[in-house]
């Protein structure tokens, strides 16, 4: 059973699993499709341009999709989001410009729906209403725990906090394990360069709290990791 603790870290990840918090947009897969249009992206094409305005949810139904922004440094910020997301939800309620650019980490299926139709969905379905706003302050969130870590956090504690969240998430997430924890990656996720990946995890592997052979990342020393990555927040 997991922890408020666990929780509380789960939700700050920059990865957005919708079953972890009881967000499960499945049931509702055939009322989307009844509505909506299927849509299908090859890997590393786009799906939303950033400021981009839509008044049409995307229901992620398969695949990976990458959300990417800036943060204050002015280097791309990333957040890797699974099924059943869906995407663009607040720009679509607000009909505001998205804030960033949504990307296919992998081969994607989505659901479009346009925001109208989606409006007379929740009004015929009380569940699908409920989980709608429960995603939308898992969304709020998210991106508050977002800001908190620009704004608190040293450089390398953002990259020990994804390599920690990460580990954490695997335990209660299985296909997070397909994902590979590249250094590149690891900069995207963290919002930082690329050199100081390379320094943190040359640290890391010298005091034995990781393992990283061949792209595949190892926690040895949870405790340690966690030590190291949330000195300033708890």
């Amino acid at each position: 059973m997991r922890t408020e603790k666990t929780d509380r870290y789960l939700s700050m990840a920059p990865f957005i699993i919708p079953p972890l918090f009881h967000i499960d947009f499945t049931p509702y897969l055939a009322f989307f499709e009844n509505c909506g249009v299927l849509q299908h992206y090859p890997k590393g094409s786009t799906l939303m341009s950033f400021e981009e305005q839509t008044q049409t949810v995307q229901l992620l139904k398969s695949g990976i999709v990458l959300e990417s922004s800036s943060n204050v440094n002015g280097l791309e910020k990333g957040v890797l989001c699974f099924p059943c997301y869906p995407i663009a939800f607040a720009a679509a309620i607000h009909q505001q410009p998205t804030v960033y650019s949504v990307s296919a980490y992998s081969n994607v299926t989505t659901i479009a729906l346009p925001y109208s139709d989606y409006i007379t969905l929740i009004q015929q379905h009380r569940e699908l209403l409920e989980m709608s706003l429960r995603f939308a302050a898992f969304d709020s969130r998210s991106a508050n725990a977002t800001i908190l870590q620009n704004f608190a956090c040293s450089t390398t504690e953002k990259i020990y906090q994804t390599i920690f969240y990460y580990q954490l998430a695997c335990q209660y997430y299985k296909p997070l394990e397909s994902i590979k924890l590249t250094q590149n990656l690891l900069a995207v996720l963290s919002g930082v360069h690329r050199t100081s990946v390379a320094h943190a995890v040359k640290f890391l592997k010298e005091q034995h709290i990781i393992q990283l052979e061949k792209k595949n990342l190892q926690v040895l020393d949870s405790q340690q990791l966690e030590a190291l990555a949330f000195t300033n927040l708890f």
